[in-house]
This record gives structure tokens, sequence and C-alpha cells, in this order.
């Protein structure tokens, strides 16, 4: 990380802007976020170990067998975090990956725009900040608008898949659940953990604020960044 940013410390791997690539994948263009390299099967050099292990053992991992050989910093995923970032009023030099999950952006794809078809790949394309980034073979590279859309708003989220926004979500008390949808997480917070929580099980907790819910969750490290988070088209009447 030095290498692009020799200023860089430990710190900045928390940073929104701080994403790396595996130049090892045979998937070109595996991008991902901190910790996320730590349950990459191409960083360890023993073949024998994979991601399942990796998940097993999240909390026995020795240095000896992860190498950081195969990663560089995506300059060019830095730069479509890094506009993305501003659009939301934030500092690129201080802005954490869990405060752009916070600001929760809406992102159109001008350019994927396409009124000729129709059915699913007619009218315009959004998706979440996690896509914009991820998809380093069209997006990096087009025109994107990014919280531009008064007026409209409501009818767009009207078409977004439930879900979208959080991908593959776990616990930050027992780590051991996955949840897709976050009625069931809260669900799993209100019967599991009230004791920690102090909530009582038979009251309703909603709506809880994202960066409330931020605090009992975070994504799940094992999977593909975006994995979850999909694209969606708006067709106005």
């Amino acid at each position: 990380m030095q290498k692009s940013r020799p200023g860089a410390t430990a710190s900045d791997l928390q940073l929104a802007t701080t994403i790396f690539e595996c130049t090892k994948c045979s998937s070109s263009g595996t991008l991902m976020y901190y910790p996320q390299m730590f349950y990459h099967e191409c960083c360890f050099e023993d073949d024998g170990i994979n991601s399942a292990r990796l998940m097993e053992s999240r909390y026995n991992l020795t240095s000896s067998s992860w190498s950081a050989k195969s990663l560089v910093l995506s300059e060019s995923s830095s730069r479509v975090a890094k506009a993305i970032v501003q659009a939301c009023s934030l500092d690129p030099a201080t802005t954490s990956i869990r405060d752009l999950d916070i600001a929760n952006p809406l992102i159109e794809c001008e350019t994927c725009k396409d009124a000729s078809r129709s059915g699913l790949y007619s009218g315009r394309l959004f998706m979440r900040w996690l896509s914009a980034i991820n998809d380093t073979r069209h997006h990096h590279t087009h025109t994107l608008s990014i919280n531009n859309f008064e007026g409209e708003r409501q009818q767009i989220l009207a078409c977004e898949p439930a879900g979208n926004i959080f991908g593959r979500l776990r616990c930050v008390y027992c780590h051991k659940k996955q949840f897709n949808y976050v009625v069931n997480l809260l669900n799993h917070l209100r019967f599991n953990h009230s004791n920690i929580l102090r909530w009582d099980p038979d009251e309703c907790t909603f709506p809880l604020s994202l960066a409330e819910l931020w605090t009992h969750c975070y994504r799940d490290p094992t999977v593909k960044m975006a994995f979850g988070q999909q694209v969606f088209r708006y067709k106005p009447m």
C-alpha cells in the first residue's frame, strides 16, 4: 500500500478510497476492501487453504500462511470511490467505509441508460456505491450521477430490490449468523442479544437509522465486495 501512498498508515486501511485488487486471481479485477483480503484464497501460499476453511478459522489465522504479494491498490476504483465520497459532501482523506455505508448514496449510470429496449433492460440504471466501484468492466469509465434525483427519488427507490443496500451481514455480537435482510437481523438481535442491548423482545425496535443499524452488524468479509447488491432499472411513466 505504501508503494502507491508513501505516507499511508494502518488507519488508511479503513478509508472508503482504499481498495485492493488481486493480480493473481483468475477472475481479472477482483476487488477487496479491508479486511476482505485476509479471506481471499489467492493470498495464501498453501493451495490447500481456501475461503471455506478461512471462514471456519477466522480467529486463528497464522501470519506465516498469508501473503500480500498479489495485492495492489486499484487506482481506478479509488478514483470512483473518491468521486462518490465527494458527491456526499464528505472528505476522501477521512471518510471510512462505514461512513459511506451510512451516507448510502443512490447512483445512476447515465451511460447505461437504454430507452430503446423493452422489459428488464429498458430505462435508467441505478445502483448503490459498492456496485459502482465493483463493476470494473463498465462504470469506472462511465458518467455517474450521484444523489441528484430530487422529485424522483421515491419512485426510483420503489424499483430497488428488497435488501439491496446491505448485502450479506453478520452480527457483531455472535459473528456466526448471516443475514440478507435487515428484518431478520433485527429479529435476531431482539431475541438473542436483548440482554446486551437492553431491548424488550416484545417491543418493536423499528425504525433504526442506518447509523444505528451499522453499530450492530458488519458485512461478511468472506464474500465478494458487492455480493447481494444489484443494479436496477427505473423507467419513468
